[in-house]
């Protein structure tokens, strides 16, 4: 049988419901654009292009690992971040659409404060450097230091600002924190931005079986109240923040209060929570005092 574009979408579609594949369109679109190399548009504009038996076969078995649990990012090897395609693989945390309130905020309190021609900043946790990444596109003159303690994360990241066309603008850091004290991470910046860690140790156990499986422990585990890496941050970013220098950081959904409050022990100014889209306290932000 020759199946055309849309055809084999639809019995995609079905397969991925009947298999308890959340949500089964978009995946199928996902797959087949991936697989054929057209984008999710081209389904319904080029729908009556058949199929080749090859690529039949390469999605069936793509579609046999998301059924099996694989999430869809790993299956296809990318997902969009702020509108660009990012590159992820298994043993670095997959980004979440959360952490893009985090980028987007940045982004306004740097306009705010007059900060956004040629900022520097530095990205602490980067993993795939969906945030350093984003923001150097969207800033085309700042510069920006990312540092992930992991070396399979920071040579993604790596790859993702080069295929992204940022990565004269990047520098790569591994180590914890801001990285050695004489490094780039040494500052000053004008802001520094982390998804840290921030799950408690005790409620990684009752995270999602995919989360647990797929993401790494060293990106989850913020330890027994999930806050030991933000306190670190905390107090380690006003040596490193340019005068004026902003501190953001995305929090657990509980956890907003007493961040806002750590920042304000820690001498910031001008400390705020900003609402994700569930309107859940979810970015906590604060400025070094000029």
């Amino acid at each position: 049988m020759v199946w055309d574009i849309l055809s084999a979408h639809r019995h995609l579609t079905g397969h991925l419901t009947k298999s308890g594949v959340e949500s089964p369109r978009i995946a199928a679109e996902v797959l087949l654009s991936h697989v054929l190399g057209i984008d999710r548009i081209g389904i319904y504009s080029r729908f009556d292009e058949s199929v080749p038996q090859d690529k039949l076969d390469a999605v069936n078995a793509l579609s046999r690992r998301l059924v099996a649990g694989e999430p869809l990012q790993l299956v296809v090897g990318n997902t969009q971040f702020m509108s660009y395609i990012f590159e992820v693989e298994r043993g670095v945390l997959i980004p979440r659409p959360e952490t893009e309130v985090l980028v987007e905020r940045t982004l306004a309190r740097l306009e705010a404060a007059g900060m956004n021609r040629a900022p520097a900043l530095c990205d602490i946790g980067a993993g795939a450097g969906v945030i350093a990444v984003s923001l150097l596109k969207l800033l085309p003159g700042a510069s920006a230091v990312a540092v992930d303690p992991d070396a399979r994360a920071a040579a993604l990241a790596r790859r993702n600002a080069e295929r992204l066309g940022v990565a004269d603008r990047l520098q790569i850091v591994e180590g914890e924190y801001f990285g050695p004290a004489d490094g780039p991470g040494a500052g000053p910046f004008d802001a520094v931005i982390s998804n840290p860690p921030y799950i408690r140790s005790a409620d990684i156990a009752q995270l999602d079986a995919v989360v647990r499986e797929y993401d790494p422990h060293l990106a989850l585990d913020g330890g027994a109240d999930g806050m030991d890496i933000i306190r670190a941050i905390v107090r380690q970013a006003p040596g490193r923040l340019a005068q004026g220098g902003l501190l953001g950081l995305e929090v657990g959904y509980d956890q907003a209060g007493d961040v806002a409050a750590l920042l304000h022990g820690a001498g910031l100014v001008d400390v705020a929570v900003d609402k994700d889209l569930s309107g859940i306290g979810r970015c906590v932000f604060g400025r070094l005092a000029p």
